[in-house]
């Protein structure tokens, strides 16, 4: 009787690993790569400016999860040269802080007068 249990759980534990085994093959266990932060091109094609809404920070490209280039406190006053829509339809800005040398992107629901996505800044592209 016991082996007629085991056989019967081993068979079972079998049939788990059979089905679970779909689940990891090649096809499934490739995961989305992220967006390149490099390679995007800027310009200073524009006079406009604005200020920051919250602290924020400028980014090495225009995602998220791009290195930070430096921190942003809030009111602050940036130069915005260009804009660009990333791959998720999201719009960022190449600006630069006011008195300083320092540049990179902005996400352009941080800024005060260019709420996320309205395209009001010159693009970027050439």
């Amino acid at each position: 009787m016991k082996s007629g249990l085991l056989l019967k759980q081993l068979g079972a534990a079998a049939a788990a690993l059979a089905l679970t085994a779909g689940l990891v093959g090649p096809a499934q266990a490739q995961v989305q790569a992220a967006p390149s932060c490099a390679g995007w091109l800027h310009y200073n094609v524009s006079d406009d400016y604005d200020f920051t809404m919250q602290g924020t920070y400028l980014k090495s490209g225009p995602y998220g999860h791009c290195g930070t280039v430096t921190g942003v406190a809030q009111y602050t006053t940036v130069y915005i040269h260009c804009q660009v829509m990333n791959e998720y339809g999201y719009g960022w800005a190449w600006v630069r802080i006011e008195g300083t040398t320092k540049q990179g992107w902005a996400n352009l629901a941080h800024l005060e007068y260019a709420p996320a996505n309205s395209w009001q800044y010159e693009w970027c592209y050439p």
